[in-house]
Order: structure tokens, then sequence, then C-alpha cells
């Protein structure tokens, strides 16, 4: 035997309204309330003893009377780091562990990139460049590199986090410059061979002198 709703069964959203997991409260004029045809289990799925009233309650959540309470909200964080990328591939690899960047500055923003609302700022400290935004309610961010300071990559990356998440290794970096090409030599009566052909010079044959670059 058992017992369907047809109509809307008014249920509050999947929340955190006590036990070990998360449930649909019902409300007071929910048609599935004193709706269970025989037997039930002595506590419903939060622990709570039924029934509370002629019969149990349909589902998960037993009806005690009054609102259901606050949904109980566990702030969340982001944290990251700011590297020098020596390898330039974008990703943190162990041997960048130890190049992190003291001192780049982060700004965090309610909504996807490009943000509204300035919520925080942040700088990285060294010496692996770690840095963090605690305390967020769930929704969406943006986090802001400073166009004033040294060309820190992704300028911005935004991030979504639900009640009690922790997101990690949401990283920027700073891109390893390439070395300079090394000087040509300047050409000079004295530089040695391998120089000279460098130089676009020659180094003489006499057999009478000391060989010598001859420049062009």
């Amino acid at each position: 035997p058992g017992f369907t709703i047809t109509d809307d069964p008014d249920l509050g959203p999947l929340a955190n309204n006590g036990g070990p997991t998360l449930t649909h409260a019902l409300a007071p004029n929910s048609p599935a309330r004193d709706a269970a045809d025989g037997d039930c289990l002595s506590t419903d799925q939060r622990g709570e003893p039924r029934p509370h009233g002629s019969a149990c309650d349909l589902g998960a959540y037993e009806y005690t009377g009054g609102e259901p309470p606050e949904p109980t909200v566990v702030p969340s964080s982001v944290t990251g780091f700011v590297f020098i990328d020596t390898n330039n591939n974008g990703i943190r690899d162990p041997s960048e562990f130890s190049t992190g960047v003291s001192g780049a500055h982060l700004t965090l923003k309610e909504g996807l990139c490009p943000g509204t609302t300035i919520i925080s700022e942040t700088w990285s400290n060294s010496p692996d460049g770690l840095y963090g935004f605690g305390m967020l309610m769930p929704g969406s961010y943006c986090i802001l590199t400073d166009p004033l300071q040294q060309t820190i990559l992704p300028t911005s990356q935004d991030f979504t986090v639900g009640n009690d998440e922790h997101l990690v290794d949401v990283n920027f970096y700073l891109p390893n410059p390439a070395p300079p090409p090394s000087p040509t030599p300047v050409c000079t009566r004295d530089l040695p061979p391998d120089e000279c052909d460098a130089a676009g010079g020659t180094m003489s044959s006499s057999l009478t002198t000391a060989p010598y670059c001859i420049c062009p």
C-alpha cells in the first residue's frame, strides 16, 4: 500500500534542516503531512521522532510545527599562488614551488568577471606567493590582478562557491622573460678566432706575424 500526491507537495529547498543529510522541509499546509499509509519508521531522515500527528508524514522530513529552521550557512574560501612561470607553460610545476611572487595585488569582486562591487583586497606573500580570500558566502566572484603592476596572467579569474566550499590552486603567474640575445662582438684586431668569426671578421694567415683578426 502507498499514497501518491499529485498536487504540489509544497516542499522547501534542499537544505540543512538538521541531521546528517540535506532534506526538503514540509510547509505547514503540505499535502504530505499525516499522509503516510500504515506503519512507518520511528524517526525521519534527520533523526526526528515520528509521527507528530495522526500519521507519519510522507518523505524524509517529519513536520514538527512552526517554520523550518534557516539553513546553516558555512563560509567558503579560495586560495592560490602567484608565481614566476619559469618554463612559461601556465602551470605551477613542482620546480616552481619556490618561485613565489611577493606583493602581487589582487582584488576580489562580487559576480562573474569583470565583477561589480569590490569585496576585499589582498597581497601575495613570499616565498611561495600564497594568497587567499575567506568568509565567502555562496555565489560567484571575480579575482583581478593590478594592471599597474607587472603583467600577471591571467588578468582575471572568476569562480563560484557553494556552502562550506574551499577552492585551492586558483593560480596566477608572472611570465619568465626570454634571456636577451648575446650581443654581437665588435670586430677588433685583437679578437680571438671564435669571436672574430662572430664579429664577421677573418683571421690572418700570415706565417711571419702572429694571427690577428681582419675586420670587414
